[in-house]
């Protein structure tokens, strides 16, 4: 890749934070053979001292902004090593880039700092799978959502494939080629009763294990099938037999989707917000530990504070953004504070005490920044101590 925009990047916060800038982290795509360039992420930590002023990063990083943009993508996260150390310890998926593929671009990696995780990693590849499953039939899609989910897909599978991919590939063809690395790192196929035929509308059958929905998904359940096989399915006319006040179909089998509930997204299963309506149900009886719950918590908190925010607000170019920013972190602040009532209501978590306000709109936009910071920090903080101790004072949870 062409590292003109990350040399320009480095030089200029260099410049600016002096002894502040401790080092700049690349990872990612960026730093393995399947980078493609225009359609891999550049991912970028710069890593500052504790106390840096996030508001002074932005003011150097406006220019660089609007001379780079095209080839940056996004902004870089800004955050201090002891800040990223947390966030490693909350999400697999960054922990498993930073240990293979992080690369020192300005000062030094932090010893020790990173430690793999099979098990969440897998189960993070799962959970990804299937959200990106969304691209196979795109019928209740945005044009956007469409973009987005092809991107997804693609991505995924280079990653698994661990080699660049031609842009040719179907959707069908990217999720098999997912669907047979998934199959041989997550294990054998959940037990069950075998497969019942789903009569739909058109009179197709399909062998689905079993169907789930929320409020805005359809997922189907299928066997643990052999790329041939998955190439087979007529996705689009599936998707004519769902009725379209859903907003995406999503793909997964049995023994993918208990190890994406127990070992990286528990919420929608704990919160009873993922209904089984049809075949079998491999969700039946699953225990999920409550600091799996606490993780997941603190790693939105924490991801929203120190990666959401400040890319976001990086790239904002004058107040109207700015508010935009305020606007979409206020809105998963108090996302945050609806599910942890909800876990205190449903699952029985203890009610953490509620912080303290926001200031209102007529507050400066450096302190409303600031305050949503300084809250998303302090409910990661919460949930990362509750996981310590939750699971030997609560009985495992389950939906």
């Amino acid at each position: 890749m062409d590292f003109a925009a990350v040399d320009d990047l480095v030089r200029v916060l260099d410049q600016r934070l002096a002894d502040q800038l401790e080092a700049v982290y690349l990872y990612g795509s960026a730093t393995t053979p399947y980078y493609v360039p225009g359609r891999s992420d550049i991912n970028l930590f710069v890593i500052v001292t504790d106390g840096t002023s996030l508001h002074s990063v932005r003011e150097a990083f406006g220019p660089v902004w609007q001379r780079h943009q095209a080839v940056l993508g996004r902004p870089p996260a800004i955050m201090t090593q002891a800040t990223l150390a947390q966030l490693v310890s909350l999400s697999p998926a960054l922990s498993h880039h930073l240990y293979h593929h992080a690369e020192a671009y300005a000062g030094k990696l932090a010893p020790g700092s990173f430690y793999p995780d099979p098990v969440g990693q897998a189960a993070y590849l799962v959970t990804e799978a299937m959200r990106a499953s969304t691209a196979l039939a795109t019928r209740l899609l945005s044009p956007r959502l469409v973009e987005q989910a092809h991107h997804r897909l693609h991505r995924l599978a280079r990653q698994l494939a661990s080699r660049p991919l031609p842009d040719t590939l179907t959707a069908a063809q990217l999720f098999a080629l997912i669907q047979d690395q998934l199959n041989k790192r997550v294990g054998s196929f959940i037990p069950g009763r075998g497969t019942a035929p789903l009569t739909l509308r058109r009179h197709d059958t399909f062998n689905l294990e079993g169907i789930y929905r929320d409020s805005a998904r359809i997922i189907f359940v299928i066997p643990a099938l052999a790329p041939p096989l998955l190439l087979g399915i007529d996705w689009d006319r599936l998707s004519e037999s769902i009725d379209t006040h859903f907003q995406a179909i999503c793909v997964t089998t049995a023994a993918q989707l208990r190890l994406s509930v127990r070992g990286y997204a528990p919420l929608d299963f704990l919160l009873s917000r993922l209904e089984h309506v049809w075949g079998q149900d491999p969700l039946a009886n699953l225990s999920v530990p409550p600091s799996m719950a606490c993780r997941t918590m603190a790693r939105r908190a924490a991801i929203w504070a120190n990666v959401t925010l400040t890319q976001q607000y990086l790239a904002a170019a004058n107040p109207d953004e700015v508010h935009k920013v305020i606007h979409d972190l206020q809105n998963r602040l108090l996302n945050l504070q609806l599910q942890s009532e909800l876990l205190y209501r449903l699952q029985g978590f203890p009610r953490p005490d509620s912080s303290e306000p926001l200031p209102g709109r007529e507050a400066p936009q450096i302190q409303r920044i600031d305050a949503i910071q300084h809250q998303l920090s302090w409910w990661m903080d919460h949930y990362r101590a509750l996981a310590e101790t939750v699971d030997d004072n609560y009985a495992h949870p389950a939906g």
